[in-house]
């Protein structure tokens, strides 16, 4: 398992690094053409929409799962990704119309005032929950380039829209969601015309995944999606709304930094759960292979995520000067403890999503007590943007060994028989 698992990770993760560094550099275009206050509250924008986003993020998981379970009868594929595609556009035109008649008191806790960013911010929790249709096509194809290639174009997409619009042209706040929106729409969109023989070709109609059998997995696989998003994301809105709009722009600037250590495995999420789904369907010998799997895929996270933490830590000061600018260098500290949560962060997500795969939801327990605790402490104990992120880190670092733990006991029978046996 653990050279297929190189082979595969080392092209996805290539095509992925390019998203990402992508990403970072919108993020350094952004926080270089706004000032601090906008960068602050794009980045706010920016994670209440994946936040918003998750409990129906989940379809790409639905649509893969459930495609691998056809076991590459097309005309059935096909039947699911039609009824699919219509269900997210139905969703996405229900959640602008309801967002834009009750959003108002989310928009005052955050501080959001202007009325054209109220307008922006539904159209941009659409257009990032599309554009993942297309990626559970290709993740249930196990197609794990296109897979790469569709994750990778959507920041490189707002990148380069962010150079034109904001960069270039001087656009403020509102460019830069207008360059947001566009990423996730062109992907959806180029994603559903590269698999259009879907909706070209025969169907054939089955009734093998009835509405019950998909919410049986879909509410915990929403659930345990949505806490990931949270637990990467709610303590930017949460600073925001304890600290000044200036503090809340540091703590954004070095939470993107840190971030690099979440994203650099980010190739392995999308190779776990499909790859974990599969051999769920094989008979008992597939549980060695699947520890096999999760043990290759976490030593992975932990020296490439290990990596950049260690150099984040080694010279936050260094790297919030150059990468951000001079007037974030006060984010260093921040920096110095936000680097090492996020890759713990990367392992827990690993281990969730390959848990999501199986069937198995315990680990749900341990992420709400890790969300509560994110969401009540800071409030409680009236913490400043570094305390805040000691208790991401300590949270991370808890959530982390719950998630070893469950792994030790599910796959104790494999740890202590003999490879043979």
């Amino acid at each position: 398992m653990f050279k297929p698992l190189v082979s595969i990770y080392l092209i996805a993760s290539a095509i992925v690094t390019l998203g990402n560094a992508s990403a970072f550099l919108l993020q350094l275009f952004l926080v270089r053409a706004l000032t601090p206050s906008d960068f602050g509250a794009c980045n706010v924008i920016l994670a209440l929409s994946n936040t918003l986003v998750a409990p129906i993020a989940v379809l790409p998981l639905i649509v893969s799962k459930i495609m691998i379970e056809q076991d590459g009868d097309t005309g059935k594929i096909a039947f699911y990704v039609r009824r699919i595609v219509k269900f997210a556009l139905l969703t996405s035109a229900v959640f602008f119309i309801a967002f834009i008649a009750f959003g108002n008191s989310l928009y005052s806790a955050i501080q959001i005032n202007d009325p054209a960013v109220r307008l922006l911010l539904p159209a941009l929790v659409v257009s990032t929950f599309l554009f993942h249709v297309p990626l559970g096509i290709w993740q249930g194809e196990r197609d794990y380039v296109a897979l790469s290639f569709g994750t990778a174009a959507v920041p490189l997409l707002r990148c380069l829209a962010v150079v034109v619009l904001v960069t270039l042209l001087g656009g403020g706040l509102n460019a830069a969601i207008i360059a947001l929106i566009f990423g996730g729409l062109a992907v959806f969109l180029g994603g559903l015309w590269s698999r259009r023989h879907y909706f070209t070709g025969p169907a054939t109609q089955t009734s093998a995944h009835s509405p019950a059998m998909t919410l049986k997995f879909a509410v915990p696989a929403s659930l345990s999606t949505l806490g990931l998003l949270l637990l990467a994301y709610i303590d930017l809105p949460i600073v925001r709304a304890v600290s000044t709009p200036e503090a809340s722009g540091l703590y954004a600037a070095a939470s993107t930094l840190a971030k690099i250590s979440l994203l650099l495995p980010q190739a392995l999420v999308g190779i776990i759960f499909p790859e974990a789904a599969r051999l769920t369907r094989l008979d008992k010998t597939a549980s060695r292979a699947r520890l096999g799997l999760i043990l290759s895929a976490l030593a992975f996270t932990f020296l490439v995520s290990g990596a950049a933490s260690l150099a984040m830590m080694a010279l936050p000061e260094f790297l919030m000067r150059v990468l951000a600018g001079q007037a974030y260098s006060d984010g260093a500290d921040i920096l110095r403890v936000l680097a090492p949560a996020m890759m713990f962060l990367a392992a827990s997500t690993l281990i969730i999503t390959y848990a999501i795969a199986r069937g198995a939801y315990s680990l749900l327990i341990p992420m709400a007590l890790a969300i509560a605790l994110l969401a009540i402490l800071p409030f409680q104990l009236a913490l400043n943007p570094l305390q805040i992120a000691y208790v991401v880190l300590a949270i991370l670092i808890g959530l982390t060994i719950a998630c070893l733990a469950w792994l030790f006991v599910t796959h104790r029978p494999q740890v202590f028989e003999p490879s043979g046996a």
